[in-house]
């Protein structure tokens, strides 16, 4: 096990060799987890990639709601392939990495599953309704719920989505999809999975604001997002977005 330093900060960080650390029914089917360890030559550059990424949250934000970081070469739940999930009572988050992977498609996964954790321990300050008027008219998600009641971030319609299309497809974004508010098509299956990608982005994308200018459904839901983390935290404000992806000219 190693120790992630950061200001005021310290994060359990680990690469677990079996599925030990999933509770019981976990292990059970339907979610029948299970893991391909990582491979040791990927964990420097695992940890290299988490530790910039933690370093982007405010000093001691992270302290009483992260305490765990567990990272594999490879995670299956339901039977499909997912890049990460969350622990919530445990507040700890599980997250894949190979060495071909993009490091900012990892770091990505990283704000992805720590935005979950936020959300679902601050449900009362996320504006729904607001969210929900970003959306295409006659649309609606594979699940209805803001936070997904499973065991994992896995759902029926990321397995919909998964029989058909690869995981690396589901993370790809289109102009069309853009247009509607999405920025892939991983977004469109809940209310939860369209969240934290929007939140991965404005973490690691400087696209996200190029995005959000060409669709008021998007542009609408960064607002939400936005006032969803400054509620949590002041600290997290418009500025503080703009300057992780576009780091404002020194005076």
């Amino acid at each position: 096990m190693f120790l992630l330093a950061a200001p005021a900060l310290a994060i359990d960080f680990d690469f677990p060799k079996d599925t030990s650390f999933a509770p019981e029914n976990w292990l059970e089917d339907p979610i029948a987890i299970n893991i391909t360890p990582i491979a040791a030559e990927d964990k420097t550059p695992a940890s290299d990639i988490i530790s910039k990424a933690i370093l982007k949250y405010p000093d001691d934000f992270l302290e009483t709601r992260l305490s765990r970081i567990l990272v594999v070469a490879k995670l299956e739940c339901y039977g499909a392939a997912f890049g990460g999930t969350y622990l919530a009572n445990n507040r700890a988050i599980v997250i894949t990495y190979r060495g071909a992977m993009n490091k900012a498609s990892f770091e990505g996964r990283i704000h992805h599953e720590i935005s979950s954790l936020m959300l679902e321990s601050n449900r009362d300050l996320f504006h729904v309704e607001r969210w929900q008027r970003a959306l295409p008219v006659d649309f609606a998600y594979d699940t209805d719920k803001v936070i997904e009641q499973s065991a994992t971030s896995a759902t029926a319609g990321v397995e919909k989505l998964q029989s058909t299309e690869s995981p690396q497809s589901l993370l790809t974004g289109t102009t069309d999809l853009r247009k509607l508010g999405f920025l892939n098509r991983y977004s469109t299956t809940s209310i939860e999975q369209d969240f934290n990608e929007v939140a991965a982005a404005l973490f690691t994308d400087k696209q996200i604001w190029m995005h959000a200018a060409g669709s008021a459904n998007l542009a609408q839901k960064v607002d939400v997002l936005i006032d969803f983390y400054r509620a949590v935290d002041p600290r997290f404000d418009r500025i503080f977005f703009h300057r992780l992806t576009q780091p404002l000219p020194k005076q």
